[in-house]
């Protein structure tokens, strides 16, 4: 027997306002931020979150769940453009693995931080993954 889901889609103001979601990238511009650069991600304005039908979710879960997931996506993202980065100053024909970055250079002690941030907020996020929780940006 399948298991059931039911679908909420959830906009960035309530997740905000409503359920304590961090106001940061994914969600919004960094102050910091160029918007014409490439390494500046364009805020999610909706995202569409996916749980097991019997599942009851407060705002605050709701947050604590979207947190978690932003984490990954904003990982995922400081991950792209670590490596883009990476790539380009040493001029590398393949993309690295994690033993042959040389952790000895600038880029490459950023990207093995960047990475290992990514691979802790995958893991985080992994067990409610496996509880039947999934979340992606619809805008």
């Amino acid at each position: 027997m399948a298991i059931q889901f039911q679908k909420m889609c959830f906009t960035t103001p309530f997740l905000l306002n409503q359920c304590g979601v961090q106001p940061r990238e994914p969600f919004q511009f960094s102050p910091n931020a160029n918007p014409n650069s490439f390494s500046t991600m364009s805020p999610i304005k909706e995202i569409e979150m996916h749980f097991p039908i019997n599942q009851t979710l407060s705002n605050s879960q709701v947050g604590k769940l979207v947190d978690l997931w932003a984490n990954v996506f904003a990982a995922d993202w400081n991950y792209k453009i670590a490596l883009s980065t990476y790539l380009y100053l040493t001029q590398l024909p393949t993309t690295p693995t994690y033993e042959s970055i040389n952790p000895n250079t600038t880029a490459g002690s950023k990207l093995l931080k960047i990475w290992d941030d990514l691979v802790a907020s995958k893991a985080a996020w992994q067990f409610h993954e496996s509880q039947g929780f999934f979340i992606r940006k619809t805008k």
